[in-house]
């Protein structure tokens, strides 16, 4: 193993001579007599690169250990292992992988072929995907055949990685955050957005603390049915969902005059979001008698001519946006009428 490695790293033009169990001491003065002789050493660039052979069981300890002084001293260290079956680790071989962002790097006589005809040392790599299940993240394994020059490379974490685990775990996690978030609010204003209730406060505090976590940005007031924020919101979800969400009203037409009576300023967004759903045949079914066609037509009329009374109130936009995602480009693009 030490060998395929060296011979690896000769065939890398990018690299140094390497140095086989060589030791490489400790940078600080405090700490001379620290050392480590890792199993092959190369200098590549700017980086000082450690390779250590995983054959047998190493303790957590240790492994924590030689990380730790691989970060102290600026160098980078690679676990290099003979092979990997995903299904069947052990306990000692997962440390190492969760510690290096779930990535697995392998050699054998095949990668040093592929080393010394591409003049870049190579490598089998293992490494995990995480994928969605349901409400539950699963990992997915998956191989790749790569190159020293795919890594990269954070000494200050150390970490050496060609998959970028973490980073998509933390964008799954909060991808599914999100999607449980918006449900819940959705769920609560479908059930409660006209009540003045001790439930339905309840309810919302505690809706509203998650916002306030997860969503600092986005300002919830501290009652619910505060006005305007309670028609806003219930005229958008009534828009989305293409009946009345949060008014008593058997048609989203209600919704719709509700709207044009009495929240004039938020008349903008009540018209994208019918037509990003397919609502506007709806809309124009429950209109029996056109009122509502001709009050568009004044809608439109009032905005082209900066009527300050239909102006577009932008304050609850970042949380339109959230509660209908489809609404986003057409939110930030939103000018000042």
């Amino acid at each position: 193993m030490k060998g395929i490695i060296r011979d690896s790293l000769v065939a890398d033009r990018s690299c140094g001579e390497p140095q086989v169990e060589k030791v490489w001491k400790s940078q600080a003065v405090a700490d001379r007599a620290a050392w480590r002789k890792p199993d092959v050493q190369v200098v590549r660039g700017n980086e000082r690169i450690a390779f250590e052979v995983q054959l047998s069981t190493t303790f957590l300890t240790e492994i924590v250990g030689r990380r730790d002084f691989y970060r102290a001293n600026g160098g980078s260290m690679i676990w290099v292992f003979q092979s990997l079956d995903p299904s069947s680790t052990k306990t000692a071989e997962e440390d190492i992988f969760f510690l290096n962002n779930l990535n697995v790097f392998i050699v054998n006589d095949r990668t040093l072929a592929r080393s010394k005809a591409s003049g870049r040392m190579a490598f089998d790599c293992w490494y995990a995907v995480p994928e969605l299940a349901g409400r539950t993240i699963i990992n997915e394994w998956r191989r790749a055949e790569i190159f020293l020059d795919d890594l990269t490379f954070s000494p200050e974490k150390q970490l050496v990685f060609y998959n970028d685990y973490q980073a998509q775990r933390e964008a799954l996690e909060g991808s599914v955050n999100t999607d449980v978030l918006r449900r819940d609010l959705h769920a609560f204003w479908t059930d409660f957005g006209r009540e003045d209730t001790p439930k339905s406060r309840e309810r919302w505090i505690d809706v509203r603390e998650r916002m306030a976590i997860a969503y600092p940005d986005i300002k919830l007031p501290t009652f619910h049915w505060t006005d305007p924020f309670q028609g806003a919101v219930s005229i958008v979800l009534s828009a989305r969902y293409g009946r009345p969400i949060g008014y008593r009203f058997e048609r989203l037409l209600n919704v719709s005059n509700q709207a044009f009576d009495s929240y004039k300023p938020f008349l903008l967004q009540l018209g994208w979001t019918p037509e990003i759903f397919e609502h506007k045949e709806l809309l124009a079914e429950q209109d029996k008698k056109g009122a509502w066609a001709k009050r568009r037509g004044i809608i439109r009329a009032a905005l082209q001519n900066r009527d300050e009374a239909y102006r577009p109130d932008r304050q609850y936009n970042h949380l339109f946006a959230f509660l209908v995602p489809e609404l986003e480009e057409r939110l930030i693009s939103m000018r000042e009428r």
